[in-house]
């Protein structure tokens, strides 16, 4: 028979066999597991690829150089020399306050010019319709958002005071680039033109302030600045691009999607444990159809041919189910998630429905070929002899084979060789330690005697198949395990997440606090008979060194160590341990005169700092 006869009748088996509901668990079980992995595959992808789309927006322009320090003047005359579209920008937080009310606020201060990439966009009246921004605000007036605006109840003509200056608001930002990604809400915003910054006097020292200078052109030309700005920066600057664009927000959607599918393969788990045990019903079902093949001349060869090609011919229509499926409910994700992604996203890739397709089939061939293998080897003897079972040797092989194709899902699906080790090696554990407590359960229910007739006989059944048996209760102990795994982990994160802070934690904290200003809160307090709260030092400060070694991002290739080289630190000393401060190692010093000599001596040595101070 040619193979393209052993395909149509493999499919008339799987016609067969699917009306007698030999396949309905396998069929069903594919199907639930594939949706389950390309629903999260679907939804990271389209929320991946809005990402790529509007990078260039999530910067406001093509290359983006940043410091928490004035950069130097050199950085935007070299951009306009090499014929480059040159912005400025600073963002700081402070508070912006009107109708006697205060709201803290994200000051962004932008030049002429600004936005180079993506579109602002304004209205003149909340909820009203909104247009594209022609320029930047007129000096002497404001823009803000809709959260601001609606906080502090504004009214048309109404002024925001900001600093030490009040400004009317001219208009109302609708849609802003360089602010968070559309379903990542950033907090109330205020635009100020470069030229009111002076008169605010909000840039004093200990000021929170990034400092951006943006610039938009020819590709070729922004990548060779790159490389000239690349050879300059200094600890505290950096340079971005639209390819390493919020490298955050791809990290925390990447660690979401890592989590989802590790969850999505708990589904995959419970699919692996019907397909096992259908698989074992499914040859025990089948030998005698496959004695009688071997009756009439069929080849061992071509018996595990005509199984091997049915379960193929099932593995992929339920694959292509269980594709449809996913990308059904990642759409109605979409929609419920509609109030949080305000971004419009494209359509899904075909990436997410290849591997939802490869999950499907590895699932069904890892847990069916072994069985499917041993219906070539049945005797022919079958047809005298009902009492010769199925034949053996491919447990072994079987339990092997589907082993390994969960560890290669999940170490796949984990994106991590090590976290997925951890986890494929969770599971493996969880199943001997079932494994072990069913086979020591069997036997000792096997020793008991004075039971009821019925009681005897299901005992008897299983010691008789006492292997068979404890298969079965790992199967369904596993995928037990895993879903209590989840529901766990679920409730742990929030339990340890409420529990995080303490029931004395302040709920108001001061910051950026001037020496000056320190009287005048001495004087709030004392006439809101309000005891006066702890102030506390607080010192801008970059590591310079570790014991004497010079530390610099490029001694680290971790993204996350690098950024925190380059970044400063908020940092506090005291004359005296708090109380929930607790020494692990050395001794607390001696008296406040050597504490502050030893602090002052590592201030002059070894970090560059301005000082404020906080109080909560």
């Amino acid at each position: 028979m040619s193979l393209g006869g052993e395909i149509a009748l493999a499919l008339r088996l799987l016609a067969r066999d699917w009306r007698a509901g030999e396949l309905t668990l396998v069929a069903i079980a594919v199907v639930v597991a594939v949706a389950s992995v390309t629903t999260v595959g679907f939804f990271a992808d389209r929320v991946n690829q809005a990402l790529s789309r509007q990078a260039n927006q999530l910067l406001g322009a093509d290359l983006v150089v940043s410091a928490d320090r004035p950069l130097d003047a050199q950085f935007a005359a070299e951009a306009e020399r090499r014929g480059l579209r040159v912005t400025r920008m600073l963002r700081f937080p402070s508070m912006a306050a009107a109708n006697e009310q205060n709201v803290l606020a994200e000051i962004k201060v932008v030049s002429a010019g600004y936005p180079q990439r993506g579109e602002l966009r304004i209205a003149d009246t909340l909820y009203g319709p909104d247009r594209r921004a022609a320029a930047i605000p007129a000096a002497g007036t404001v823009w803000v958002d809709d959260k601001l605006y609606t906080r502090l109840q504004l009214q048309p003509g109404d002024a925001v005071e900001v600093g030490q200056s009040r400004f009317p608001v001219g208009a109302i930002i609708t849609q802003e680039p360089d602010s968070a990604v559309g379903f990542i809400n950033a907090g109330p915003r205020v635009m100020l033109n470069e030229a009111d910054l002076a008169a605010t006097g909000l840039v004093q020292v200990g000021s929170r302030i990034r400092y951006r200078v943006q610039v938009a052109g020819a590709a070729g030309a922004v990548d060779a600045y790159r490389d000239w700005v690349a050879a300059r920066l200094t600890p505290g600057q950096r340079v971005e691009s639209i390819q390493d664009a919020r490298p955050e927000i791809r990290s925390a959607l990447q660690r979401a999607e890592q989590f989802l599918s590790l969850a999505a393969l708990l589904s995959v788990v419970l699919a692996a444990v019907a397909i096992a045990l259908a698989a074992r019903r499914f040859l025990q079902r089948h030998l005698d159809a496959c004695a009688m093949m071997r009756c009439h001349g069929a080849s061992q060869g071509k018996v595990v041919r005509l199984y091997v090609l049915q379960f193929i011919a099932l593995g992929c229509l339920a694959s292509l189910a269980g594709c449809a499926a996913g990308l059904l409910a990642q759409h109605v994700l979409a929609l419920w998630l509609g109030s949080l992604v305000t971004v419009e996203l494209p359509g899904a890739g075909p990436r997410p429905a290849v591997h939802g397709f490869v999950t499907g089939l590895a699932l069904l061939l890892g847990f069916a070929l072994p069985p499917l293998l041993a219906l070539g080897r049945v005797s022919t003897l079958r047809v005298l002899r009902r009492d010769i079972g199925a034949p053996g040797g491919m447990g072994l092989l079987g339990y092997a084979l589907g082993a390994t194709v969960i560890g290669a899902l999940v170490i796949w699906k984990a994106g991590d060789l090590r976290l997925g080790s951890l986890v494929f090696g969770g599971f493996a554990l969880a199943m001997l330690v079932a494994g072990v407590t069913a086979w020591g359960v069997i036997v000792a229910v096997s020793r008991l005697r004075s039971v009821g007739v019925s009681w005897r006989f299901g005992i008897a059944n299983l010691r008789r198949r006492r292997f068979a048996s404890v298969l079965q209760v790992v199967a369904l102990g596993i995928g037990v395990m895993a879903l209590l795994t989840l529901t766990i982990i679920r409730g742990e994160l929030l339990q340890l997440w409420k529990a995080s802070l303490p029931p004395d934690a302040p709920n108001r904290f001061i910051v950026n606090i001037q020496q000056e200003q320190i009287p005048a809160l001495n004087r709030f307090f004392a006439e809101q008979r309000i005891t006066m709260p702890e102030v506390y030092p607080m010192v801008r400060a970059r590591l310079t060194r570790i014991n004497e070694r010079p530390v610099a991002s490029a001694d680290y290739a971790d993204d996350r160590a690098r950024r925190l080289v380059d970044r400063e630190f908020n940092l506090s000393w005291a004359t005296r341990l708090q109380r929930d401060n607790l020494l692990v190692a050395g001794r607390w010093w001696e008296s406040s005169r050597s504490a502050a000599t030893s602090f002052r001596w590592r201030t002059a040595s070894h970090v560059r700092s301005t000082s404020s101070w906080a109080m909560c």
